[in-house]
């Protein structure tokens, strides 16, 4: 139990480091940077150079030059023994073809590397759009039921008042002291799931946890353009598309490569020997051409299959972007439709409350009547909440898929 509460108080001061150092910073500098040091984008630069290294490989070629020596003491009848020794270099050449095609392939691997990169940044982003959305919902809910709360223990205590001073009835006391309980494990609950959106945020993402932060990242860049024109940016900036498209060509490559290695690379060498202690010597050109089967044949049938297969995959990610961003488009327009509703609401459940208030201080509004209307006027709070923060999360993943918000820094491959 000790160890535990050391545990969690250096969680806590390393919390609090983090937050005052990104605290100096500007909102979009700073969940880059968070984002940036992200598990997931680090393992994608790791990746990323990875592929970096392989597609330097398919540049250089595997083919490598090979020197062979030999040294012999010759024992003949009747003759003397004699020493005789051989040297040879062989390598095995592409074709013109095929080596364009290995360069060709490598510039594809490494565009592709980068884009997967890209890819994974923008995945890590709306992660932490999600992540920190949750969270800040569950906290305002946590002001609103701490609100709440105090509210109900006025108005119990307003009523206990007036039932010592015989103008009020224990059932309504009862009726108050009720409403207070329920107001308080509304906030237990609000506060415990504030708390688990707060950890789940913080462990993927330190020092993010601050209000206001999403609010403050800029999407005035976006711009406001129609649906059919911002889906058509989305799909042109897409790295998943990118990549996508990237794999079809690769795959394409191979199929070429494939097709190409139905004839093989030949092997050339070189030897010069001298036998007889150097009473003969020569000079010795080789060639070697592996004579082809189906293996050959097999890899090009797989080859094909595969690029048919990442056709298919261009065309189902291109239509899943496409219902992605409309219905990122949807939630961007409903979620505001949804904030103005919930504000005229909230206010008319102000006023009624209001009104009921000061008729039951007249003594011509029962309990009832209060309790009813400060549960509408809670509701409106909610639905408040949750509509702008819909509106925070679709108006920046939106930002994200346009590439006007929260991108690296590092140009899209």
């Amino acid at each position: 139990m000790k160890n535990t509460r050391v545990i969690l108080a250096l969680g806590g001061a390393l919390g609090l480091v983090l937050s005052s150092q990104l605290a100096a910073q500007e909102p979009e500098d700073t969940v880059r940077s968070v984002i940036e040091s992200s598990s997931g984008v680090m393992a994608a630069r790791a990746d990323r150079s990875v592929a970096m290294a392989r597609a330097e490989q398919v540049r250089l070629g595997e083919y490598e030059t090979q020197l062979d020596a030999g040294l012999a003491r010759r024992q003949v009848r009747s003759a003397d023994d004699s020493m005789e020794w051989q040297l040879g270099v062989s390598r095995r050449f592409r074709w013109p073809a095929k080596r364009q095609l290995d360069l060709d392939l490598a510039r594809t691997e490494s565009a592709l590397a980068q884009a997967r990169y890209v890819l994974s940044w923008q995945g890590e982003a709306e992660a932490w759009v999600r992540l920190w959305s949750a969270w800040s919902q569950a906290s305002a809910l946590v002001e609103v039921m701490d609100r709440r709360v105090e509210a109900a223990r006025l108005r119990r205590d307003a009523e206990q008042v007036r039932l010592q001073h015989a103008r009020g009835r224990a059932v309504d006391v009862d009726r108050l002291d009720r409403d207070l309980a329920l107001a308080r494990a509304s906030l237990d609950t609000s506060r415990q799931s504030a708390e688990l959106a707060r950890l789940a945020l913080e462990a993927r993402f330190p020092g993010t946890a601050e209000p206001g932060l999403a609010e403050g990242l800029d999407t005035e860049t976006c711009g406001d353009p129609d649906a059919g024109e911002a889906l058509d940016t989305a799909i042109a900036l897409s790295p998943a598309l990118r990549v996508a498209r990237l794999e079809l060509d690769w795959a394409d490559l191979q199929r070429r490569r494939a097709a190409y290695d139905q004839r093989a690379d030949p092997q050339l060498g070189v030897q010069v020997f001298q036998e007889r202690d150097g009473a003969e010597t020569g000079l010795g050109v080789s060639v070697s051409l592996p004579i082809t089967g189906g293996l050959r044949q097999a890899r090009l049938v797989a080859a094909e299959g595969e690029q048919t297969s990442r056709a298919a995959r261009l065309a189902s990610a291109e239509q899943a972007l496409r219902q992605t961003f409309l219905t990122l488009e949807a939630r961007n327009l409903r979620s505001g439709l949804r904030v103005e509703q919930a504000g005229e609401a909230l206010s008319a459940a102000q006023t009624v409350l209001d009104r009921l208030e000061r008729g039951r201080d007249l003594e011509a509004v029962t309990v009832l009547d209060i309790l009813e209307a400060r549960t509408a006027l809670w509701s409106a709070r909610e639905v408040e909440i949750a509509a702008r923060a819909e509106q925070v999360e679709a108006r920046l993943l939106r930002g994200i898929l346009l590439q006007c918000v929260l991108m690296p820094g590092e140009a899209n491959g």
